[in-house]
């Protein structure tokens, strides 16, 4: 039928069946698919858990495994699963890379102290400076030393101060010497850092050591095999020493020789002062002198501390109870004054370690005993 008029001949059309049944075209149901993401899927590289992984493993794998996961809720369109998991991914991740790059630092500081520490302790150190005129930076004084030896020949060797800084002159080349040697150095002024040393290569043979100041002797010693000469050292004379029976292992020809006195609490004391430095011998307390021991304290055995570890010990000890227990008062409180004697290097060779404390009044001598003075 066209315009109300059916036309012989026609059939109507005819539509493709199907699960629907036989339905015009543009008249389909709405397929059932499902709902659209409301804002774009998310990201879900590996590139960022991969370097988290590298960095903390730990946490890392966890970030990865959770990526894996937002990728295959991605792929069945379950965009909830897959941000959560994607987030969880990012969340894994960040945390990972903090941990390992605070890790990572740390190590890093850790290896740089260790190889600085290993620097330090792997390099020596550095030996202590010869003899050099050039070293000198102010005033000085000139020392000239001659050894001797009477048989064979001997070695030598000299430590002193110039310029401010410790010299030694060990095991050179030109130590040894024969008959006689005299040389000339310069040390600082006024220091009596200055020691020389002479030993025989020769069992038995007698050697001597002396050594002027700006031309005036200062010392002499003279003995069998070995003996040195320095600012505490008194002139003796020229003669040659008799022969001493064998020394035990606890005593040498020169150790007894050089050994400082002892003293005892209570001792007083009187000081002498020559070229050769300063002596203390024992006085009668009654009489007129110059301090009195408070405490003796002695030191063990082991290497020499040194004169800055020593004079911090005797100021420790000597200002303290010693001082204390023997006047009657605190050295703070007392008018009284003190200082002390202690083991220089070479004291300390020959077997002195004690630090004697003395008590003295401010200026002059002192008549008496100042032991529970109580001021």
């Amino acid at each position: 039928m066209e315009n109300g008029v059916d036309n012989q001949g026609q059939q109507p059309p005819t539509y493709p069946s199907g699960p629907l049944g036989d339905v015009p075209p543009g008249n389909l149901p709405p397929a059932n698919f499902p709902p659209a993401p409301t804002q774009g899927a998310p990201k879900t590289s590996l590139v960022f858990p991969i370097i988290a992984t590298v960095l903390f493993w730990p946490v890392g794998l966890f970030g990865i495994l959770k990526t894996v996961s937002a990728r295959k809720a991605l792929a069945v369109a379950d965009y909830a699963t897959a941000t959560q998991d994607a987030r969880s991914a990012k969340t894994l991740s960040i945390i990972a890379t903090c941990v390992g790059a605070l890790g990572w630092l740390l190590s890093i500081i850790l290896v740089i102290v260790t190889l600085g520490i290993a620097t330090t302790l792997a390099t020596p150190d550095e030996p202590t400076p010869t003899y050099s005129e050039v070293s000198a930076d102010g005033p000085t004084n000139e020392i000239v030393f001659t050894l001797t030896v009477d048989e064979g020949t001997a070695t030598h060797d000299f430590t002193g101060i110039l310029g401010g800084t410790d010299f030694e002159n060990y095991d050179l080349p030109d130590s040894e010497f024969e008959s006689s040697l005299t040389k000339t150095i310069l040390i600082d002024k006024d220091s009596e850092d200055f020691t020389v040393n002479v030993s025989s290569a020769t069992p038995g043979a007698t050697v001597s050591c002396e050594f002027t100041v700006d031309g005036e002797l200062q010392t002499k010693q003279t003995a069998v095999d070995s003996t040195y000469c320095s600012f505490y050292t008194e002139i003796e004379g020229d003669a040659k020493p008799t022969e001493t029976p064998a020394a035990t292992p606890s005593e040498s020809p020169t150790s007894s020789a050089f050994t400082a006195p002892s003293f005892a609490v209570g001792d007083c004391l009187t000081t002498v002062t020559t070229n050769a430095g300063t002596s203390s011998t024992k006085a009668d307390c009654a009489g007129a002198h110059d301090g009195q021991v408070t405490h003796v304290e002695t030191l063990p055995e082991g290497d020499y501390p040194g004169d800055e570890a020593l004079t911090a010990q005797a100021d420790s000890i000597c200002s303290g109870d010693a001082f204390t227990n023997f006047v009657g008062v605190p050295f703070a409180y007392s008018d009284l004054a003190g200082s002390y004697m202690y083991p220089k290097a070479l004291n300390w060779m020959m077997g002195d370690r004690e630090i004697t404390c003395l008590v003295h009044v401010a200026e002059g001598q002192t008549t008496g005993s100042l032991q529970n003075a109580g001021h």
